[in-house]
């Protein structure tokens, strides 16, 4: 019965009798450590004193031929407390969800249906092994409610904010690829809730005579090195209005880096008099070079 392995004596002695054998390389997987229960010290005449799973990691980190890896709940471990706590005796190994070439090499269905599939439901690993619509979606948004929403609320101690936490979320998810800053979020709340995803400013005389400054939004602002690609995100650019409207803050640009516009048509990648450079969503995550065409 794993319930007496949340005494944190406990967790360690059977943990230390697995690995006695010093010419071995052993390898610890501890799952869901916050589990594991804060108790009175017994060796300390102090009734503050608590021995919990921290006291128990630290001791085994100690031991030569053990490797130790740990997981637990977000509220509880969140990564900042937990560097904390190791005083920079610990890694953090941080995973992110598959990209869309790993997801494309592990579909299992027809690889046409690849883009489709990732772009509705992300790169999270355990999709894949979902069936239907109704499965996938599911499980989206309880790893949203959990992570995003439960885990923060816990950790915080939030308990009448759970509206305002899901605004901030909103507001954040919709400036993916834009900087932002406390104050530009209080701004945010106090208007319309909406926030520019990057703007690029020029002046310019209106018919009155009067000097006028603009913004326009770029989408993406990215930098490689020395190299710097300014990315618009469009549906298509079918008709002359559409592209000069995905145009206008690229070409008022001053300086000569890359300048693309991401379509969803699967279309053969081409260049403008200006230089911009053409290209489908799908080119632009499978082909690392599709940037420097």
């Amino acid at each position: 019965m794993n319930a007496r392995y949340r005494n944190p004596f406990e967790l360690d002695q059977y943990i230390r009798e697995q690995v006695v054998d010093k010419s071995q390389k052993y390898y610890v997987f501890i799952d869901e450590i916050q589990k594991v229960s804060q108790i009175q010290n017994p060796y300390v005449d102090d009734a503050d004193a608590k021995v919990g799973f921290v006291d128990v990691l630290l001791g085994l980190m100690k031991i030569k031929n053990v490797d130790l890896y740990v997981t637990g709940s977000n509220s509880r471990m969140l990564s900042s407390d937990i560097l904390t706590e190791f005083k920079d005796r610990g890694d953090e190994i941080r995973i992110n969800p598959l990209t869309y070439s790993e997801f494309y090499a592990a579909f299992e269905g027809e690889k046409q249906y690849a883009w489709r599939e990732y772009y509705t439901y992300g790169g999270m690993p355990l999709v894949l092994s979902k069936k239907t619509h109704e499965e996938k979606s599911k499980y989206l948004k309880d790893l949203f409610a959990k992570t995003y929403i439960s885990d923060v609320l816990e950790h915080n101690k939030i308990l009448n904010e759970q509206v305002v936490l899901e605004d901030l979320l909103n507001i954040v998810s919709s400036s993916v690829g834009s900087l932002t800053n406390p104050t530009r979020l209080a701004n945010t709340f106090r208007s319309v809730k909406q926030m520019a995803v990057g703007v690029v400013e020029y002046h310019h005389m209106s018919e009155d005579g009067k000097k006028v400054r603009t913004q326009l939004e770029i989408d993406f602002v990215a930098n490689k090195g020395s190299k710097r690609y300014y990315i618009q995100s469009a549906l298509t650019v079918a008709d002359e209005a559409q592209r000069e409207q995905e145009t206008n803050s690229l070409n008022r640009v001053s300086d000569s880096f890359r300048k693309i516009i991401v379509v969803k048509d699967d279309i053969i990648p081409w260049h403008d008099e200006q230089g911009i450079l053409y290209v489908g969503i799908e080119q632009f995550l499978l082909d690392e070079g599709a940037v420097d065409i």
